[in-house]
């Protein structure tokens, strides 16, 4: 039986996703391009300070990765030490800003199908590969492993490094397509699984455009085979272009298209003569226009390369007084590409817009000056009124002055006058109230004189009081005395 490996792409909440399960950032995902040992490594990061800080959310998270990034692109400018020096053309910082805007994506490897050892296997190679996504996050389910990865990242494209955001399909080859077409992170993490578990198979569905749902299964060794194809046909196609190179400066003989196709490596389309005619033909006609789009794009790209400076060139010519005719022919025959030229020319064509948009823009600010000397005619007006009312409205303003002076004026004296009677007034009450007060304290004295004679006979009456009652009681004793007497004497007679 084989070993079946389902890939499930899915889209989920990046709240799923959980900080905890964090395994790969820029730091360890540059790891690739260096070519030190791991103290080394480990060294340059601490010499420049740049370690990774615990996040508290995935957009702190993705905002940190940014940071590395742009940070090391600002240090490779003055020290790549022992990276890649294609490293750092790639991080000019184009993009990766924005990598806090690129989702994270979901991605699930399901191992139902296959036996203990390829599972044990895939977890190892799970575990401890470098993707090609800057940010990443692993975690097993079951008999699913799921890879949480930014779509920011790498690939390697022999000349160049390219910086992309990785398409949300299911591309498990790294194939003739443009790297930045296709989704290279699960084609990099297909390829590292197919180079160690060469006999397995990868299955994926698909939905049609009218819903149906279709499987489809790739082989280990075909991912395999198409990154030994593309390498290949790169080499051939570099082969042809330094050919076609020296045929241009030596007008040297080259090979036929047949030769070449004959004479390909096993790594390569391989054609057999018992091939089907169209078998052969399409098979000649897919490796041919591989070999074509390779030499296409990397003439494509050494013309990037040079247009600014065929533009710059042609720009210093003209400034020197050389028409654009004869600074396009000078142009033409230092390169000796087309490409260049055309993509100097549309530098140059876009100066000629930006002239032209500039001479509008002229224009446009001349009429709208006009405009505006209008307005400002108009507004002249309208203040030299404003002027005239402000100057009538100072001399209202000045009689009002005047007349409120006046009136504070007599205020002033009708408060002072005011003032003078109420202060009289209150003297002469106060005046009255003293007098008032002398002969209260007099009376009160006179009273108090009064009082204390009266006090004086009080005291006697009572004193005389005293003696009455003492009298009163003395002869009340002697008549009860005498009344016992009576009584007692007429007993006795």
């Amino acid at each position: 039986m084989m070993n079946t490996i389902r890939i499930n792409i899915s889209r989920e909440s990046e709240e799923s996703v959980r900080l905890i399960d964090l395994w790969q950032t820029p730091i360890s995902a540059l790891r690739v391009f260096w070519n030190g040992d791991n103290q080394e490594y480990e060294e340059f990061f601490e010499k420049y300070h740049l370690t990774w800080e615990e996040t508290n959310s995935i957009y702190e998270t993705k905002q940190q990765a940014a940071d590395i990034l742009e940070r090391l692109a600002q240090i490779f400018k003055q020290d790549i030490a022992q990276f890649d020096f294609r490293l750092a053309t790639a991080l000019k910082g184009r993009g990766l800003t924005s990598m806090q805007e690129v989702e994270i994506a979901t991605l699930r490897f399901d191992m139902q199908e296959c036996d203990s050892e390829c599972q044990e296997i895939l977890q190892d190679i799970f575990f401890h590969c470098t993707t090609r996504s800057f940010l990443d996050f692993r975690r097993i389910q079951g008999f699913e492993l799921i890879l949480n990865y930014s779509r920011r990242g790498y690939f390697d494209e022999g000349e160049r490094i390219g910086i992309y955001t990785a398409r949300n399909a299911y591309n498990l080859k790294d194939g003739i397509k443009n790297s930045r077409d296709i989704n290279f992170i699960l084609s990099g993490l297909c390829l590292e699984i197919a180079q160690k578990l060469p006999h397995c198979q990868f299955l994926y569905t698909y939905v049609t455009g009218v819903g149906a749902s279709i499987d489809n299964i790739v082989a280990a060794a075909d991912i395999v085979q198409a990154k030994q194809n593309r390498l290949a046909i790169k080499e051939k196609a570099k082969e042809e272009l330094r050919a076609q190179k020296a045929k241009t400066r030596d007008s040297l003989a080259v090979e036929s298209l047949e030769q070449k196709l004959m004479q390909a490596s096993t790594t390569q389309f391989r054609m057999q003569l018992e091939d089907s005619f169209d078998e052969y033909f399409e098979k000649g006609f897919e490796y041919y226009n591989a070999k074509e789009l390779e030499k296409f794009h990397m003439r494509l790209q050494k013309a990037k390369e040079n247009a600014k400076e065929a533009y710059t060139y042609i720009r210093t010519q003209i400034d020197e007084g050389l028409s654009l005719k004869e600074s396009l022919d000078l142009v033409k025959q230092k390169y000796r590409d087309e490409d260049t030229l055309n993509l100097a020319s549309m530098l140059i064509a876009r100066d000629i817009l930006e002239i032209s948009k500039k001479e509008t823009q002229i224009a446009n600010l001349k009429e709208e000056l006009t405009l505006k000397e209008k307005e400002y005619k108009k507004l002249y007006e309208q203040i030299a009124k404003m002027e005239q009312t402000i100057s009538s409205l100072r001399g209202s303003l000045s009689e009002k002055v005047n007349e409120f002076n006046l009136y504070k004026e007599k205020a002033k004296e009708e408060l002072e006058d005011f003032a003078q009677k109420a202060k009289q007034a209150v003297q002469e009450e106060l005046q009255q109230l003293i007098q008032e007060k002398e002969e209260l304290e007099i009376e009160s004295s006179e009273n108090a004189t009064l009082i204390d004679r009266l006090n004086v006979e009080n005291q006697l009456l009572k004193e005389n009081l005293n003696k009455l009652e003492q009298h009163i009681k003395e002869l009340q004793i002697e008549n009860r005395d005498l009344y016992a007497f009576k009584i007692n004497h007429q007993d006795s007679m």
